[in-house]
């Protein structure tokens, strides 16, 4: 029998500890900086700096932000354990962030919103917006916590680091200069860790390459291992990966990310105009379908590295989430400060995700929470200077929330790369539900709003946890055929594949939406603000003819809390489209 225990031969370094530390100076360096900088500035450019960024970091740090230390590690293992087909989840990148281009960037940027679920505000009431921003709230703390432990944990049970201290200098440093610094200081950072996260895995795909005989004896064992693309088209949705699973429900996925989530909204709003708004989000497309191709070649490298002898069979490691961090000890720990690299590397997406979500946390806290609050108490909010001071320590709290809930999060049995997908899967897609059916469906009123957001969330955290907690004969894989007619099964209900979770969320969103709003009389005698919708039925009322355009009736809108909110509603009587 072999033991069950990770091969810990292999110990970092100096020069590995050199890098891995020099990566975390540099980090907050940068953000000290900008720290130094913000002292006078105000709450707002702490969120949304100037809103004249330049296009290219802010593209960088909007890609790299969802490049998470886990799917660092959990997609190469997905590849690993599962073959190549994980990859086509590209083509729901494509649709996926396109759609959110042409839908949703135009009305929140237009709005000049500094948080994204104000506009729910605007087009519903503020009971939405407030159990959006809750969502959101928690939905990013889940995200996070995992985005700290579990790498953590299992860089720990391979080369040794304490995984105490790896989540408190992610956390400590992240949180400090995001909180300090701001979205400028989160920004750059980014760009300085996409770099890193870049040489991290091309390091490790060249020189395993190298060593398994070429790129020729690569594709031969990954071949003849079975690990090459199928391109299964079935179009079953509980079968784990599928090209229309991949693409339809990778797509929805990308979506929720990139048109639901404040962390990425956020970043829209950093730059001069709509056009380079547009831009940063085009340009998205080949940078995250970059990094997938390289996480994805990482995975092949590593399965024709271990050929024939798999270190889960052998018993070197006892998770597929560890298999990464075991082959970059056994194939750069002879090179000293190459494995501190590629920590470097996981940690530097840890480090963007996590200054990321903070920032976008304080904001949804002040904005949603805090400044009305203020203002009910004061009759006006307080100086530009106080407000600063509320928004770091808004920050800081949330990133010593998120430190505390990462050391509660425990181990997890399902791989990274599923756990991460579901937890934004069913607590994303929700919010992108709510949206969507704010956007192209004017007939949904504050009631069926409400309603959307909690039966979708109710359905799909049942559908989640139920397939997270359900007991397994074996590990999941393409292969799993089902019974149609034992789809009316409970048990049989939890194999819907993970990432369907968003496109389960957006249907019962637009279906439960439309029914209770029809049975409470939709919008009658309550007039809708103007550009906060797509009017979707001005083609029956002009007889067939018109277009999928904003709605460009004059309405009267709802008194909002401070002062740039009658700049907002003033644009919605300009024309976008």
């Amino acid at each position: 029998m072999h033991s069950c225990e990770p091969d810990c031969s292999r110990q970092l370094h100096w020069a590995d500890i050199l890098v891995f530390s020099a990566v975390l100076v540099i980090s907050a360096g940068i953000g000290l900086v900008y720290a130094i900088r913000a002292r006078k500035t105000s709450a707002e450019e702490l969120f949304v700096g100037d809103r004249k960024l330049p296009v290219l970091p802010v593209m960088f740090s909007l890609s790299v932000s969802f490049v998470s230390a886990v799917s660092i590690l959990g997609v190469p293992s997905e590849i690993y354990t599962s073959g190549s087909d994980y990859w086509m989840v590209g083509f729901g990148y494509i649709w996926g962030l396109g759609l959110a281009g042409v839908l949703v960037l135009p009305v929140i940027y237009r709005l000049q919103l500094t948080s994204a679920y104000e506009y729910l505000e605007l087009r519903f009431n503020r009971p939405v917006r407030l159990m959006a921003s809750f969502t959101f709230i928690f939905m990013m703390i889940c995200y996070m916590a995992i985005v700290i432990y579990a790498p953590a944990l299992a860089l720990s049970s391979v080369t040794g680091l304490s995984t105490e201290i790896s989540i408190l200098a992610v956390g400590l440093v992240c949180t400090a200069y995001t909180a300090l610094g701001g979205i400028k200081a989160v920004i750059w950072t980014d760009v300085f860790q996409t770099l890193v996260i870049t040489s991290g895995l091309l390091a490790l795909i060249v020189r395993g390459t190298v060593q398994v005989g070429g790129v020729s004896a690569v594709v031969d064992r990954v071949v003849n291992g079975s690990r090459a693309a199928t391109y299964p088209m079935d179009f079953d949705p509980f079968i784990r990966h599928t090209f229309w699973t991949l693409t339809v429900g990778g797509g929805f996925g990308m979506v929720a990310i990139y048109a639901a989530n404040q962390a990425t909204l956020q970043r829209y709003l950093c730059v001069e105009t709509l056009n380079k708004s547009r831009l940063v989000l085009l340009l998205n497309i080949p940078l995250s379908e970059f990094f997938l191709a390289l996480m994805c070649l990482c995975g092949l490298v590593m399965f024709a590295y271990y050929h024939g002898r798999d270190p889960l069979l052998t018993g070197r490691v006892k998770k597929r989430d560890q298999l990464l961090p075991l082959f970059v000890m056994d194939l750069l720990g002879d090179l000293p400060g190459m494995p501190g690299l590629f920590i470097a590397c996981v940690f530097s997406a840890a480090l963007s995700t996590v200054s990321s979500g903070v920032n976008s946390l304080a904001t949804v806290a002040v904005e949603d929470f805090l400044k009305p609050l203020l203002i009910k108490l004061n009759g006006a909010l307080p100086s530009t200077r106080v407000m600063s001071f509320i928004a770091i320590g808004t920050a800081l709290t949330f990133g010593l929330l998120t430190i505390g809930a990462a050391y509660v999060t425990g181990a997890l049995s399902p791989t990274l790369i599923t756990v991460v997908v579901s937890v934004l899967g069913m607590l994303g897609g929700p919010l992108l539900g709510l949206m969507l059916v704010g956007l192209v469906c004017p007939w949904v009123n504050p009631w069926g709003a409400g309603a959307a957001l909690l039966s979708s969330l109710t359905i799909c955290m049942w559908t989640a946890i139920g397939a997270i907690t359900k007991p397994r004969s074996g590990p999941a894989d393409n292969s799993t055929t089902h019974n149609v007619s034992s789809r009316f099964d409970v048990n049989d209900w939890y194999d819907l594949s993970y990432q369907h979770y968003a496109t389960l969320a957006v249907v019962v969103s637009l279906v439960i939406g439309s029914v209770v709003s029809w049975l409470t009389c939709c919008n009658k005698g309550r007039e809708l603000p103007r550009g906060t919708y797509y009017d979707v039925l001005r083609p029956l009322r002009c007889g067939g003819t018109g277009s999928f355009n904003l709605a460009d009736t004059n309405t009267k809108s709802q008194p909002q809390d401070d002062q740039h909110q009658q700049f907002k509603m003033s644009t919605l009587d300009k024309p976008v489209l």
